[in-house]
């Protein structure tokens, strides 16, 4: 977007991009949205890895770890790719 001053009153104005631009952009998005969605889902499904000794599954992704004395409550880390893939819808 290209950015004009409004005389002096200090207001930036930004100019709207062409609708062609938009376009083309919105192509891009969804060209990325199809090669990522089946990486995404997979990290969705939050595959666990467990120790076969102690039984305790744990996310390869962030710090959960869960079973054994532990139960299976616990939740992902904000930050592990499995809470942001479900937060987006995946």
């Amino acid at each position: 977007m290209e950015r004009k001053h409004a005389g002096d009153s200090g207001i930036t104005v930004e100019t709207p991009e062409t609708l062609e631009t938009l376009r083309l952009r919105i192509e891009q998005l969804e060209v990325e949205n199809v090669a990522l969605r089946p990486i995404v889902l997979r990290m969705a499904e939050a595959r666990m890895c467990r120790d076969g000794v102690t039984m305790i599954e744990s996310c390869p992704h962030c710090s959960l770890r869960r079973g054994g004395s532990y139960g299976y409550a616990g939740k992902h880390d904000p930050a592990c790719i499995v809470t942001v893939a479900r937060a987006l819808g995946f």
